[in-house]
């Protein structure tokens, strides 16, 4: 008892002995009267950036332009069409630096299924094609597709599935 209150004191102590600015808060900015949108790409809400916050973000921002870089063409998020539209699957992809392919794939065909979605077992890609694997149900055969570039953001090709061949178009 007599320990706690001995501590107590001294912390007490310690708080008196500092200098006011290292226990001073920071002086709120004047907020925006209208509110801000997720399109207003340099407006901040809650006033305007102090000197410490545009540096962080300008650190930022240099920081994603250089993994944006070193992105291949084939980095992001794809959907699976059939000739006339329906949506097949959609892909996650990411194309890394040493030049292979990895991703994950989802059924939109049955998007709640348990089985619906997984990882591309091969990615294979060369100047003028793109074949991927995947397994969809344990125990089956892979579907695979194979596809050529057809214009920006866009391949053309086939789906082989239970020995089907689907034409399907890939798109961002």
């Amino acid at each position: 008892m007599v320990q706690r209150r001995v501590a107590t004191i001294l912390t007490g102590l310690a708080l008196l002995a500092m200098p006011a600015s290292v226990c001073a808060q920071p002086i709120p900015a004047d907020p925006d009267p209208a509110p801000v949108t997720i399109d207003q790409v340099a407006k901040t809400p809650g006033g305007p950036l102090t000197p410490q916050e545009e540096a962080f973000d300008q650190q930022v921002r240099q920081s994603y332009s250089v993994v944006d870089q070193k992105q291949g063409p084939l980095e992001g998020a794809w959907r699976l069409l059939t000739a006339d539209g329906q949506p097949l699957f959609s892909f996650q992809l990411a194309d890394l630096p040493k030049g292979g392919v990895e991703g994950a794939w989802r059924d939109l065909r049955r998007q709640s299924a348990l089985g619906g979605s997984g990882f591309i077992a091969e990615i294979y890609r060369d100047d003028d094609s793109l074949r991927m694997n995947f397994y969809e149900r344990d125990g089956e055969a892979a579907t695979e597709i194979v596809l050529t570039p057809s214009g920006p953001g866009q391949w053309s090709g086939n789906l082989w599935d239970d020995n089907r061949k689907i034409p399907v178009t890939m798109r961002r």
